[in-house]
């Protein structure tokens, strides 16, 4: 009989959560970004998305992200994210419609599938 002394093998930590990024600038231009690959992928990816002059407004673990504008008045922005889309869309629109008089609308909804 032979008997092997070798530990178990080490089981993998799970992936991290997949990260978002929502870009914003002040002409009204945005981007948003999901990645399964984290923050080093989402961040530069929301800022391309996003154009000239852009700032990471909101950043973190999430599968999906929305975003709400109105030009009324001025530029106006709402985003959420997190894993619950309409959660996101929620939240997004009432960020929106809480700093805009009026006009506020879902432009971007998106969120990364489950494997």
């Amino acid at each position: 009989l032979w008997v092997c002394d070798a530990p178990p093998p080490k089981r993998q930590p799970p992936p991290p959560p997949p990260w978002v990024a929502v870009a914003i600038n002040d002409a009204g231009g945005w981007g948003a970004s999901i990645q399964s690959e984290g923050s080093t992928v989402a961040v530069p990816d929301a800022l391309k998305r996003c154009g000239n002059n852009c700032r990471i407004a909101a950043q973190g673990p999430g599968r999906c992200v929305a975003v709400a504008t109105s030009r009324t008045g001025g530029i106006w922005f709402g985003y959420a994210y997190g894993d619950d889309v309409n959660a996101a869309r929620s939240i997004a629109m009432k960020g929106c419609a809480d700093r805009a008089p009026s006009g506020c609308q879902l432009v971007h909804v998106n969120c990364l599938a489950t494997h």
